[in-house]
């Protein structure tokens, strides 16, 4: 310890913080105990800090009360993300806190604002208000009470490990409850949604709702912190406790953790301009499908293994293969198609709020979900891979022209999915309708945007739908709603024959009545291979000589 003129010890900032923070007390000195084990409470902590705070110089008396000012702060927003939620922190550990309170401080000492609270302080030897010592304790004996029992933030601590930048970065979370929207908005009382600032898309009405992406800033932060916990069986969950929180830590889980917060880090830098525009679908009673006159129009194939966000996908209405519950497991567990969009493109999970599950005759399309990273890998390979620059246009008011269309495949697992079931009427009927709400273009200036539609294997996973009929379903509904289809076969080897399909049929100027006709005519086919030349014999258009025989 230095000493100044009249010999009093001098303490150091990193000292008071490190005694604060949880790292053993020196030894050997007579005006604090020895040594505080590591179990100790945070106040025993601040109180010895406290006793090293009357030692220090002025400036650093200054910093210290503004790092508790900081946590009193915090306090009052884990003031909603506790009880009955689960909160930020399990039992006070030592090894998040130690790293909040050095990112904290850094930033004070790089003259920064400190945005996860209302203060912002440099060290320029201005003295920040004192904040008596006692009433800080007072509030941290009261947080300590209900955070007994809390789990460990575990999640964060895989996706940032040491990293005092992330943790930081999860602290200024906070911040974006309490902006111009964020106040608009208002705090979720009993977890509820205000119904005057953000009104629910009911299941089987077409709706629209716009938000500002400041709104949805706000709303997202309010999501990250847990405040949000509307209990409703008709309701996707909307925390992210189970990713902040996980019994067990899986590398997809982090990774999208740390997309999700890259998405805060960027919008503390700018602050997106435009909307977010959600509408909800719903197509009322049933077509009768072989009256329709529309002309099948031209259906492209994207090459093998290739995805959605290939540039040949750029300016394409792009399929959600979805949960009905949109957003899938994107914050419980789910990391495939839908999961992986709705993380890097964080702006979409805002409408999970407002979107009760979707209906049979239900879709919901969502503009301005701009992508704010790039990854690695699928399912349980999943990884962040770096900041992205969304290339899309942009309209006048800042919206990013980029849209999705969620549609839920039937699922067909653990249950006879065999194709002559699957071409059964009800079912048929089921996912021609879901595809055809999906499909239809919002409005003519949403048409005139998106013409073509970006999709691929719907329900042909996990969910062991058969690829040449949804392909044709998704062909038929595409052209009643005036748009060609770019299809991204993936890893099936069904691109050339769609192609040539595509080509034959759109030749001789059939008709999407024509050819569900074609394909619902008995005898049905048995197998998948046989449902494309089944369409050619009924229609009585011929393919032409393989080249590749």
């Amino acid at each position: 310890m230095a000493q100044d003129a009249d010999g009093r010890s001098q303490v150091s900032l990193a000292e008071i913080v490190r005694v604060a923070a949880g790292d053993d007390l020196p030894r050997g000195q007579s005006t604090y105990p020895d040594s505080l084990a590591r179990s100790e409470p945070l106040s025993r902590r601040l109180a010895a800090a406290s006793i090293l705070l009357a030692k220090g110089n002025a400036e650093e008396l200054g910093l210290t009360n503004a790092w508790l000012r900081f946590f009193i702060d915090l306090e009052q927003t884990l003031q909603g993300v506790l009880s009955p939620n689960r909160g930020l922190f399990d039992r006070l550990p030592l090894q998040v806190r130690s790293q909040a309170v050095r990112a904290h401080c850094k930033a004070l000492l790089a003259n920064a604002s400190c945005l996860g609270s209302s203060c912002s302080i440099g060290v320029s030897g201005t003295m920040a208000r004192r904040i008596p010592l006692d009433a800080a304790l007072t509030k941290f004996n009261a947080v300590q009470k209900r955070l007994e029992g809390v789990a460990d933030l575990v999640g964060f601590e895989q996706a940032f490990g040491q990293c005092p930048t992330g943790l930081q970065a999860m602290f200024t979370v906070s911040w974006y409850t309490k902006t111009q929207a964020g106040r608009r908005f208002k705090q979720p009382v009993e977890g509820r949604l205000p119904a005057e600032e953000l009104k629910v898309l009911v299941q089987g009405r077409t709706d629209r709702l716009f938000l500002s992406r400041e709104m949805v800033l706000s709303l997202l932060a309010h999501m990250f912190l847990c405040t949000l916990t509307v209990v409703d069986d008709n309701m996707p969950h909307v925390g992210f406790d189970c990713l902040l929180f996980p019994r067990r830590p899986a590398r997809q889980e982090v990774a999208k953790l740390r997309m999700f917060v890259h998405y805060f880090e960027r919008c503390r830098q700018e602050m997106p301009k435009g909307e977010l525009r959600i509408y909800r679908q719903a197509r009322e009673g049933r077509q009768n499908w072989k009256d329709s006159t529309r002309p099948l129009l031209a259906m492209d194939c994207a090459p093998p293994m290739t995805g959605f966000e290939d540039p040949s996908g750029n300016g394409c209405l792009h399929a959600d293969f979805a949960n009905k519950f949109l957003g899938g497991g994107v914050l419980v567990g789910g990391c495939v198609q839908e999961e992986i969009r709705f993380s890097i493109c964080p702006e979409l999970c805002a409408a999970m709020v407002v979107c009760p599950y979707m209906l049979d005759n239900e879709a919901i399309t969502i503009i301005g979900g701009e992508q704010f990273c790039s990854y690695k890998g699928y399912g349980r390979s999943l990884e962040f891979d770096a900041n992205y620059r969304d290339p899309s246009p942009k309209d006048a008011d800042g919206t990013v022209l980029v849209a999705i269309t969620a549609m839920d495949a039937l699922d067909f697992r653990h249950q006879d999915s065999s194709v002559s079931r699957q071409l059964q009427e009800p079912l048929l009927l089921r996912e021609l309708e879901k595809a055809a709400a999906a499909f239809a273009p919002v409005d003519e200036a949403a048409l005139a945007q998106w013409p073509v539609i970006a999709t691929g294997n719907w329900g042909c996973g996990a969910f062991e739908g058969c690829l040449q009929l949804k392909a044709l379903l998704q062909w038929i509904a595409a052209s009643e709603g005036r748009r060609k289809l770019l299809y991204f076969p993936f890893d099936e080897n069904i691109g050339p024959d769609l192609s040539r399909l595509s080509q034959d049929l759109c030749a001789a100027g059939i008709t999407a009545g024509q050819l569900f006709a074609a394909l619902t005519t008995p005898p049905l086919p048995r197998s998948p291979g046989e449902i494309f030349e089944h369409v050619r014999d009924n229609l009585a258009v011929r393919s032409p000589p393989d080249p590749r025989e």
